[in-house]
């Protein structure tokens, strides 16, 4: 299962140092911190997946939280570096992640300023369903995302 040029694996604790990495790279402004990526990698049922490439490299990483007794699963993080986007990495991981989601509702939020991101979440399906104002560091509004399955 993969892409051209990349594998999708399950990730572990044993790629805290290269998802913080890869976080520092996307996410400058509000990337997650060791704790969080530490917890994050450490509950069992979190779906928890890596794109790396041909030399063994974490270039994408996705983490999805299921939630079963709300009825929906949140989409926590997706990101891929700079240099290996538009190439199908997060459309692969988001597909990946979702179907090992079994929840009929999943959500995410997405910087309103991430046109990329929320381009991408378009075609997967996600609809935007409410703004939240100054929601991110900074001050940035956020947009609540949703996808529906039947």
């Amino acid at each position: 299962m993969g892409m051209e040029g990349f594998r999708i694996e399950e990730a572990g604790l044993g790629d805290l140092g290269a998802i913080r990495a890869l976080q520092a790279r996307c996410f400058p402004e509000d990337e997650f911190g060791w704790i969080d990526l530490f917890f994050l990698l450490a509950f069992s049922d979190t779906v928890r997946l890596k794109a790396v490439d041909g030399s063994g490299r974490v270039v994408g990483f996705v983490a999805g939280d299921p939630q079963p007794h709300r009825g929906l699963a949140w989409i926590v993080t997706l990101g891929v570096l700079p240099e290996q986007r538009r190439q199908g990495v997060g459309t692969q991981l988001l597909a990946a992640c979702e179907s090992r989601l079994k929840e009929p509702c999943l959500r995410l939020m997405v910087r309103v300023s991430n046109t990329v991101a929320i381009a991408l979440y378009h075609r997967a399906g996600y609809q935007e369903i409410k703004r939240e104002p100054r929601y991110y560091p900074g001050g940035e509004d956020g947009l609540l995302m949703e996808k529906v399955r039947q």
